[in-house]
């Protein structure tokens, strides 16, 4: 039994059997393996390898857990794996395209490949204890990775804002045009309570809302990210721990309050997460509620409530 194998607690090395016996007779391709020639160039995606787990799941068993050689990256290859099937040699890759089951004859050898992806698939299900230890062992750790959706949040935010900037201009320009109607014109012009000055100044207040949501989602995830590169955190359960807490939380992990700039932001944006976005995201109870939007933009409170 090798080292790693030796490091693994005892209930993890009977998953480790358990999985093995799940995955026979599937074993690394050896010497006596039936090997074309070329396979490695040559092989092609077999239908049957479509209904493999997740790329992550079999890199885990087959190279992590089990152990099985890796032919390592080439070009639009990330990892691939030869497996001895019954005297035969299979590559389990993932590609540019995704995972699969590549042979050099798909079509002669669809049965075998189906009977491969069934013994995967039971496999990495046996395997689940050792994924959960090892997503908990990385977690604790720095050797995790941490997705950055920055730039689809940020469109996202540049999106809904610049949609409300359309409104706002479209409201300026209802207004100037009834500026120069009589005043017989302005009552004829008025069609009821959806009239369009109304139903312009509501989507505004909408758009101002979910322009102010999606700036603090925004920032909310840039300051994990500025946090981890600054070193502020570094583990698994640091990014957690600051990623379940408050807005305010995260500001002040990279931000010094001491610093008379930092601190007058904090308290403008505490201000708009405190009277707005923190009030709309819990139900909007209160007997009276104000949008809050720039004054520039739109000069006028819309007040509600009963």
């Amino acid at each position: 039994m090798d080292k790693k194998s030796l490091n693994l607690p005892d209930h993890l090395q009977r998953v480790r059997a358990a999985a093995e016996r799940a995955l026979a007779p599937i074993r690394p391709a050896g010497a006596s393996t039936a090997t074309p020639q070329n396979l490695l160039f040559d092989a092609q995606r077999t239908d049957a390898g479509r209904n493999l787990p997740p790329y992550y799941l079999v890199y885990f068993l087959l190279i992590d857990l089990l152990e099985f050689k890796n032919l390592g990256q080439f070009e639009k290859l990330a990892w691939s794996v030869p497996v001895d099937y019954k005297g035969k040699a299979f590559l389990i890759e993932h590609r540019k395209f995704g995972i699969g089951i590549f042979v050099d004859n798909p079509q002669a050898h669809e049965t075998e490949a189906a009977e491969i992806a069934t013994r995967i698939q039971k496999a990495t299900k046996v395997a689940r204890p050792y994924f959960e230890w090892r997503a908990e062992s990385a977690v604790a750790d720095s050797k995790l990775n941490v997705k950055n959706y920055t730039d689809e949040l940020h469109q996202r935010f540049q999106y809904v804002y610049g949609e409300y900037q359309k409104i706002v201009a479209d409201i300026r320009r209802e207004e100037e045009r009834r500026r120069s109607l009589s005043r017989e014109e302005r009552m004829s012009d008025w069609d009821g309570y959806f009239s369009e000055p109304y139903t312009l100044t509501e989507k505004a207040a909408w758009l101002a809302s979910a322009a102010i949501d999606a700036f603090f989602s925004f920032t909310e995830h840039v300051f994990i990210h500025l946090a981890i590169l600054q070193g502020t955190i570094s583990t698994g359960n640091e990014v957690a721990s600051l990623a379940s807490a408050d807005w305010g939380n995260k500001f002040k992990a990279v931000f010094d309050l001491q610093e008379p700039t930092s601190k007058r932001f904090y308290d403008d944006l505490t201000e708009i997460r405190r009277q707005h976005r923190n009030f709309v995201a819990h139900g909007s109870f209160c007997s009276t509620s104000i949008i809050l939007t720039h004054r520039r933009q739109l000069p006028w409170p819309v007040s509600e409530g009963p």
